[in-house]
């Protein structure tokens, strides 16, 4: 019963998956041009350590499972997170790249990811996502807050 919510995020996880390669489908002539597309995705994936980024995330959700589902053993996670290769991932976004950006698109990013600069926002973007979020939750809060002042100061005035 309690691998129910696991399971539906689970089973969306897979049908997008699956829906993103039945997507990738092209004419013989297409395939050689999307095969170059895909190489400079591939390239800039890398320069932006998507596989890194996706290590971290598997880190969070495995915690999460662990936590949540409180079944097996450290052993057992740590054999389970063996198993599951970020690499996979990484190839499922792909497609995902190629369809939504232009290949001079991608030669604009792999030339700016590519660059020092690029290198160095690559570097800090997770300190920057992370003190954005926090950023973000404050200025929800604040947000909130007035409204709740001004739902009070509406419901006084009646």
């Amino acid at each position: 019963m309690r691998y129910r919510g696991f399971m539906k995020t689970l089973t969306r996880f897979v049908l997008v998956a699956c829906f993103c390669f039945s997507a990738v489908t092209a004419s013989a002539a297409d395939q050689k041009t999307a095969g170059a597309k895909e190489q400079k995705v591939r390239r800039l994936l890398t320069l932006i350590k998507a596989e890194a980024m996706a290590g971290q995330m598997l880190d969070v959700m495995m915690g999460s499972m662990q936590e949540n589902l409180g079944d097996g053993s450290d052993e057992f996670w740590k054999s389970f997170k063996s198993q599951v290769k970020v690499d996979e991932l990484v190839e499922m976004l792909v497609p995902v790249y190629a369809d939504n950006l232009d290949e001079s698109d991608i030669d604009g990013l792999i030339e700016f990811y590519g660059s020092p600069v690029g290198q160095k926002f690559v570097s800090k973007q997770g300190i920057i996502i992370q003190q954005s979020m926090a950023v973000g939750e404050k200025w929800g809060a604040q947000v909130a807050e007035r409204a709740i002042q001004q739902l009070e100061k509406k419901s006084d005035d009646q």
